[in-house]
């Protein structure tokens, strides 16, 4: 039988309370952008980097980018829902480009900012692969 889980009045665990560590939270390296910091033009792997990422991710970049919900939802009452994302992902890369970021660089920094270094991971080769340095 497993002893029952109790936390004692100082806020730790029970596994703390009997010997175990707590361990601190994971802390991600920056993005490592190699030869992307000079600017990579995202717009011919859109649709292989939306392959990539969630629906909810690129909502949430547009979103912080200044997207507003009705323009999102144009997208979304407009097409089928396998294509919300690398068209909503095309907008977003046309406005860092209209103004003046480098699309690359600031989509590798959200990811990141999310925690999802296995999605900034794989958007890094795409773009490796593709532009060689």
């Amino acid at each position: 039988m497993a002893p029952e889980k109790e936390s004692s009045s100082e806020g730790s665990t029970w596994a703390e309370s009997n010997g175990a560590q707590r361990l601190a939270p994971p802390t991600l390296s920056p993005a490592p952008i190699c030869g992307l910091q000079s600017g990579v033009n995202l717009k011919p792997h859109v649709k292989e980097i939306a392959e990539e990422l969630r629906w909810k991710d690129v909502w949430y970049i547009a979103r912080k980018s200044g997207f507003t919900r009705d323009s999102i939802f144009d997208i979304m009452k407009d097409n089928r829902y396998t294509k919300w994302t690398p068209l909503l992902l095309d907008q977003w890369v046309e406005k860092m480009k209209m103004k003046g970021n480098n699309a690359a660089r600031v989509l590798l920094e959200e990811l990141t900012d999310l925690g999802h270094t296995y999605q900034r991971d794989s958007v890094i080769r795409i773009l490796e692969e593709r532009n060689p340095a």
